[in-house]
């Protein structure tokens, strides 16, 4: 069964921050099995989440942890070069995360060209 959840701010706000450098991390996930998960990110200038832009710089890197505390990065793809994540035609490839997954995370560094970041990690099982 596919499941998604949002990664949010300690205040529980899915329009994460990214003005400057941070991290961000979903409630604990309650995968059965281990998953096969992508994150997906998009970038907007408000709060709301209401207008989308387009970044010219930064990073957004993504890790999970199996058991809820000791996270590890994607054996795959392990960055989002924010500038590909463009309105209306994104071109970068999701990260994948694959295994038992508890609890996830997206770091952003660098971000240029937006105030806010919404973040969601796919589980496909």
């Amino acid at each position: 069964m596919a499941d998604r959840n949002f990664f949010k701010t300690t205040d529980g706000n899915k329009a994460l921050p990214v003005t400057s450098d941070g991290v961000f991390f979903t409630d604990l996930i309650d995968f059965e099995q281990g998953s096969l998960c992508e994150v997906y990110v998009e970038f907007y200038s408000d709060e709301e989440l209401k207008v989308p832009v387009t970044p010219s710089a930064g990073t957004v890197s993504a890790s999970a942890s199996p058991l809820g505390n000791v996270f590890l990065e994607s054996s795959g793809s392990t960055n989002i070069h924010a500038s590909k994540v463009s309105v209306p035609d994104g071109t970068y490839d999701p990260i994948i995360l694959d295994g038992l997954i508890k609890r996830a995370k997206v770091s952003v560094t660098g971000i240029t060209g937006a105030s806010y970041m919404k973040a969601i990690i796919f589980n496909h099982d």
